[in-house]
């Protein structure tokens, strides 16, 4: 940077020699120059920054497990490197259930605050014929299993967007139906805060929240 400026003044320099007028009209020129320069820097210097703090987050979701538990429902995904994830749901009793497997990855988009960030399904994709059934045998039991889409991610949410929150993220500072889910077990809570990390659909008005599994 520095040696442009001087390779700056210099051209400029010269041209003063010359031509007073044409100074003036070749300063606005190479002071627009640099001025581009230093934005260009600062752009990259800021992206760069971004890149740095987003892969801290990634890191730290490889290898947790996410989950969602109500009544016969039961949704988990397990996390591995840069936001990609394999994941389960299941619905049903006795004889008969629906089942879902499915991979994708999320995005990190931008941070919001120091407790979340905004992030979006970049891509879903299933394991098993949606659509399709078939009877297994289960530890001597015959089981009707029929292949569905998932609860928390379908199709349709495919560019979809998530907030992901971190620990200590208030609880006064989640949705209704966000606190409600994260106060089930006292291992997700502590001292008005989130314990564990959690992921909520941003525009949900209900249900949609996995928290961090704890062992």
């Amino acid at each position: 940077m520095k040696r442009k400026i001087l390779i700056v003044l210099t051209i400029l320099l010269i041209f003063s020699a010359c031509n007073k007028k044409d100074t003036k009209e070749n300063t606005k020129v190479d002071n627009s120059k640099v001025e581009s320069s230093q934005k260009s820097e600062e752009t990259k210097k800021v992206k760069n920054i971004k890149k740095d703090e987003y892969k801290k987050i990634y890191d730290e979701l490889e290898g947790k497990e996410f989950f969602y538990a109500y009544q016969s429902q039961a949704e988990v995904i397990y996390f591995y490197k840069e936001g990609y994830f394999d994941g389960a749901f299941r619905s049903g009793d006795y004889n008969q259930g629906k089942v879902s497997l499915y991979n994708g990855k999320f995005d990190i988009k931008e941070k919001l605050d120091e407790t979340s960030y905004l992030i979006s399904l970049r891509r879903i994709d299933y394991e098993l014929p949606l659509g399709e059934s078939e009877m297994r045998n289960i530890e001597g039991m015959d089981f009707t299993l029929e292949y569905i889409e998932s609860k928390m991610y379908g199709k349709d949410d495919k560019d979809n967007l998530y907030i992901l929150y971190l620990p200590h993220r208030k609880l006064n500072d989640i949705k209704d139906h966000e606190r409600y889910i994260a106060k089930i077990d006292d291992e997700h809570i502590k001292d008005g805060e989130l314990k564990v990390f959690a992921i909520g659909k941003k525009d949900a008005s209900e249900e949609n929240f996995m928290v961090e599994y704890v062992r």
